[in-house]
């Protein structure tokens, strides 16, 4: 899953969609954390696995630690995921 971070947003949430340079979608979540020393990745995946409901070994960033554009792992059984990510965008904050 590709996403695109927003560090020191007001609160941790999802932005949006949004389409991104290689012509794919990117999911926009903004976190209250800053972009020094991994907290905002730390922030992002605490946000993601509170919110999809994971256990934090089934969500990893693969790729862009250190950019705002990241792509995401995500463990576990696709339909169920598919249905908690979808739900999760409905919500917006959490």
């Amino acid at each position: 899953m590709a996403v695109r971070v927003t560090p020191k947003s007001s609160q941790n949430r999802i932005l949006g969609a949004a389409p991104d340079a290689e012509g794919g979608m990117v999911l926009r979540i903004g976190v209250t954390a800053p972009p020094e020393d991994g907290k905002a990745n730390e922030a992002l995946v605490d946000f993601l696995t509170k919110g999809l409901r994971l256990p934090r070994r089934d969500l990893a960033i693969v790729q862009g630690a250190a950019n705002r554009r990241k792509l995401l792992r995500l463990s576990g059984d696709p339909d169920m995921l598919y249905t908690r990510i979808n739900s999760f965008i409905g919500q917006g904050t959490t």
